[in-house]
């Protein structure tokens, strides 16, 4: 018998390490960050989109300007309606023109994109028992695309919804179909904005017509620069034909001197741009007397004239050269 005592009182040993070992029940796993998504409804998800929006409203983005505004904008000032824009899966309606109706179905999510860069600061349905919206965004992080999600509970509801950001207010109708009617759900629907590009259009009308009032009054104007300082080696390139291209580029070593044709007086005036340390800055500039001149301070080595945004875009690119 003493010969097995050592044996048990090892046994003994090693089952107390073990019960020390298993001492408490194993640790939890530390739960991964909490991420809002667009279903989460706590207070503490609510809150956390509240932030986001004040943070990325502190810093939006300015709206672009897309080719179906110019082309809406330029039916406005024909007197036509601005149309109903479709693109692959989404109808584009032009904001303020009217109320959109937008068919959803029940199971089926609708889609309502916004303008990138805006932020939505709320949303309020008519019907919140049988209808529902969640926000979501999409796009680059630095100018987000805001949309709202809305589905129908069930068949054959209508009511309406208001959307408010930081550039406007939307107000849409919404409705789902009676039970096997055949009528196609709208997948996603958006807008653009015509009415505030000819609003933009007319500011600068209203301009234009004021300098070509101030070139009307003003007497010729001759270039009286030091005819030994004075560099004409400029070369004027664009692509295509441009009615207001410059004639002529001259530099008395203090100033340039860019000379247009007649045309200019019947056009938009073409914004000056000029390349200085690898960065393209506005350049400001006065009109000569006769209005044919734009007259600069300052010599440059590289110089756009830029009229229109998008297709209508139009670029004429001046380049100093070595000798005179």
């Amino acid at each position: 018998m003493p010969k097995h005592v050592p044996a048990l009182g090892l046994f003994f040993l090693l089952l107390c390490s073990v019960a020390l070992a298993d001492d408490g029940p194993d640790p939890l796993p530390t739960p991964p960050p909490r991420s809002v998504t667009s279903q989460d409804h706590s207070s503490e998800a609510l809150e956390a989109q509240h932030l986001g929006r004040v943070e990325l409203s502190n810093a939006e983005a300015p709206a672009a300007v897309t080719d179906d505004d110019v082309r809406g904008a330029e039916a406005l000032r024909r007197g036509d309606k601005a149309p109903i824009v479709s693109k692959p899966n989404v109808l584009r309606y032009p904001f303020g023109d009217s109320q959109p109706i937008v068919d959803c179905a029940p199971l089926r999510a609708c889609d309502i994109e916004l303008q990138a860069g805006e932020v939505v600061h709320g949303v309020a349905l008519g019907d919140t028992d049988r209808w529902t919206a969640a926000p979501l965004s999409s796009g680059d992080p630095n100018n987000l695309t805001p949309h709202v999600i809305v589905k129908p509970k069930n068949y054959s509801l209508a009511t309406n919804i208001v959307i408010s950001t930081t550039r406007r207010t939307y107000h849409l109708g919404l409705r789902s179909p009676a039970k096997g009617a055949d009528i196609p759900y709208s997948l996603a629907v958006g807008f653009y904005y015509p009415s505030e590009l000819v609003e933009q259009w007319s500011d600068g009308e209203k301009l234009r017509q004021q300098v070509n009032l101030r070139r009307a009054s003003a007497t010729a104007f001759t270039f009286a620069g030091d005819p030994t300082q004075q560099h004409y080696n400029y070369s004027i390139k664009q692509a295509g034909h441009i009615l207001w291209a410059p004639t002529l580029v001259v530099d008395d070593g203090a100033k340039t001197y860019i000379r247009f044709p007649q045309s200019l007086k019947s056009t938009d005036a073409p914004v000056l741009l000029a390349t200085l340390d690898e960065k393209t800055s506005a350049l400001n500039y006065r009109f000569s007397p006769d209005g044919l001149w734009y007259i600069a301070d300052g010599t440059y080595e590289h110089m756009q004239l830029v009229v229109g945004v998008g297709q209508s875009r139009r670029v004429v690119n001046i380049d100093r050269q070595g000798a005179h």
